[in-house]
């Protein structure tokens, strides 16, 4: 266990400022700093069924944040603003190489 709370290692959703009173949705996790053997991807949708990664969809919001114990908080936002869709949803996968 790295963290003195395992609830605050889990990820975490908010809305980060954008141009204007554009809103984003940005979802914030923790990652081994250097681990070369998990892939974080995180994926959009509007409906729950199709979900979408990528440069074209989501960027990394400002800078890794080191945490003090080998992990770090990245923030991670949807591009369009929230105000441009109904629904959006956000989720985290991690794939570990063998």
């Amino acid at each position: 266990d790295l963290v003195p709370t395992p609830s605050s290692a889990l990820p975490s959703a908010s809305f980060t400022p954008g141009e204007g009173d554009a809103k984003h949705l940005t979802l914030s996790f923790r990652r081994r700093i250097g681990a070369t053997d998990a892939a974080y991807h995180v994926e959009t949708s509007t409906n729950l069924e199709q979900w979408f990664s990528g440069p074209a969809v989501v960027e990394i919001y400002g800078e890794p944040q080191p945490n003090g114990d080998g992990t770090e908080t990245v923030q991670v936002r949807v591009i369009d603003p929230a105000a441009s869709d109904a629904a959006r949803f956000i989720r985290l996968r991690v794939t570990i190489a063998r």
